[in-house]
């Protein structure tokens, strides 16, 4: 996702004429593009750098109930995780066993399993 933002700050000002030359801008670009590709392949084959360099998920609802600091910690309120089980078929946070909000920023849910007695 920088990586897009930065080649489009680099294009804009291309296009606005800033007083670069195109050859220079070309290279902006591709240098930006081959450390991004260079980072993603470094951590594709360093796991320590992954876990350093990528955002794991955080718990938002655990066995039926909010997990109010990771809430708080990453902006959710009990609204938009409400709206996010009731788009997954759940009706209450008691039928959620997990909720997660993704390194992409979604929120995925696994429900309760029915059969199971408690």
């Amino acid at each position: 996702m920088l990586t897009l933002i930065v080649v489009g700050t680099i294009g804009s000002s291309a296009i606005m004429g800033e007083g670069q030359s195109i050859a220079d801008i070309v290279l902006m670009i591709a240098l930006v593009l081959l450390w991004a590709y260079l980072l993603d392949r470094l951590e594709y084959r360093v796991p320590a750098l992954r876990r350093l360099l990528r955002h794991r998920p955080t718990i938002l609802v655990e066995h039926g109930r909010y997990v109010r600091r990771n809430m708080r910690r990453e902006l959710v309120t009990e609204e938009e995780l409400r709206a996010v089980l009731r788009k997954e078929g759940l009706e209450d946070v008691s039928e959620v066993r997990c909720a997660l909000m993704e390194a992409d920023g979604e929120i995925s849910v696994i429900a309760e399993d029915a059969r199971r007695e408690r």
